[in-house]
């Protein structure tokens, strides 16, 4: 039997999950607004000023585009397990609800003083400046303009030592293999499941051999990551990109990062799960 592999583009789950910063320009509210303004509206407004929002609204495009990307001889995906991925991922990723979940952890666990902090950077030039790049660098056409460019920029050995920093800190890397792994393994479920207990399929087996090709894959992911920093923070002024590895490396906004990161995880993992049944039950309906 065919192997059916789902691999999530890193670069966008890497912004999007782990790496949100900063701003679109939003006027700062006036004093007696900030004072009525209630906790989830804060921490809705901090989805929109850091990006979170924007960049989440692009994972299930992601997840569904992994299904038409260019396969080696051998592992393509047929098109009815194209159009059933994408099915599935209409009815189970949903954005908003990815959005919800992480203000509902953060309004349960971030102090009212710890929302503020966080805001203030992300409200400022500095992040806006950071978080419109971000954005830009998520687009299709900057994803297609990076190769060329990156091989010049990752000989800057100061720029790419911070976005190992950035990376760290962010725990974008690691947050990538999880859910990428994850996804594999429900695509090869929903597969199982269909064909029955004649697929030949051992799940136990491939969970293991998942694990044992854990570091090797980690290792790829984490250099995509870093040269995906890399293409994103290139041309940012020098103390610019200073100000925000300083900005991740304080204890609140490494706490709002953990909160972030957890928070998504918890939820995409209960999405994916969703996802391998609705997938399941999109294949045994075509099958019929």
């Amino acid at each position: 039997m065919k192997k059916f592999v789902l691999i999530i583009p890193v670069l966008l789950l890497t912004m999007t999950a782990a790496a949100p910063v900063m701003a679109q320009g939003k006027e700062v509210k006036s004093a007696i607004a900030e004072m009525a303004e209630t906790r989830t509206g804060k921490l809705n407004r901090l989805m929109d000023i850091s990006g979170i929002r924007i960049q989440y609204s692009e994972i299930p495009k992601v997840i569904k585009s992994a299904a038409d990307a260019p396969a080696e001889p051998g592992q393509e995906i047929p098109q009815l397990l194209r159009d059933g991925i994408k099915q599935a991922v209409d009815d189970t990723i949903i954005a908003a609800d990815l959005v919800d979940a992480v203000v509902a952890e953060l309004d349960k666990k971030l102090t009212e003083p710890e929302i503020d902090d966080v805001l203030e950077w992300y409200e400022s030039e500095q992040a806006q400046e950071i978080t419109n790049k971000e954005i830009e660098a998520s687009s299709a056409e900057s994803l297609q303009n990076a190769d060329r460019d990156l091989a010049a920029l990752m000989k800057d050995p100061e720029i790419v030592a911070k976005a190992r920093k950035i990376d760290e800190l962010t725990g974008s890397s690691e947050f990538a293999l999880d859910i990428q792994m994850y996804t594999q393994l429900a695509m090869i479920s929903a597969i199982a499941n269909v064909v029955g207990p004649d697929s030949g399929i051992d799940i136990d087996q491939i969970k293991a051999q998942m694990e044992q090709a854990r570091p090797m894959i980690k290792m790829q992911i984490q250099e995509a990551s870093i040269q995906n920093l890399v293409f994103t923070y290139s041309d940012l002024p020098k103390q610019g990109l200073d100000a925000y590895v300083a900005f991740l490396d304080k204890p609140t906004t490494r706490k709002f990062m953990q909160i972030v990161m957890a928070s998504t995880k918890t939820e995409m993992e209960s999405m994916i799960t969703a996802f391998t049944q609705e997938l399941a039950k999109v294949l045994r309906t075509a099958n019929q």
